[in-house]
């Protein structure tokens, strides 16, 4: 059986998304949306995309971040995998997951190809950790 595809579009505001739907040799199905195709990305930008991706799938059920090498580059977006054939409540729930997640996160990911906004990204996360690890430190201080 030969790997088959269907393209969908998803729900998400301002911009065209769209879903591949591919139901490979082992018989499941892969929902996947692609946020971004980066070229000719720095380490920041790896870094920040990743820590982006990572702390929305936190938020989002049902699908995972991927981030796939390509040529020169990495592909970004989010995967569902379902059962073949898959029940429309469980298809229906994994598009509705995945528009969610490219709502979440096309635009950023996008940002973050450019250096100085990847740097910038990567202070501020690093400063808001070390922020909440602070205010937990002070909070012990004041119990004892």
């Amino acid at each position: 059986m030969a790997t088959k595809r269907m393209a969908v579009q998803l729900e998400v505001h301002d911009c065209f998304e769209q879903a591949t739907l591919e139901r490979a040799r082992s018989g499941e199905v892969r929902a996947h949306a692609e946020v971004c195709t980066a070229s000719a990305e720095t380490e920041a930008s790896r870094c920040a995309s990743g820590v982006l991706l990572l702390c929305a799938s936190r938020v989002v059920r049902l699908v995972r971040p991927v981030a796939v090498p390509y040529r020169r580059g990495v592909r970004y977006g989010w995967e569902g995998l379902l059962q073949s054939p898959p029940h429309a409540d469980e298809l229906s729930d994994v598009l509705a997951a995945l528009s969610v997640a490219c709502e979440l996160t096309a635009r950023e990911v996008r940002a973050l190809q450019v250096e100085s906004t990847a740097l910038d990204f990567l202070q501020v996360r690093s400063g808001l950790s070390l922020l909440s690890g602070d205010s937990q430190e002070l909070q012990r201080k004041e119990r004892r």
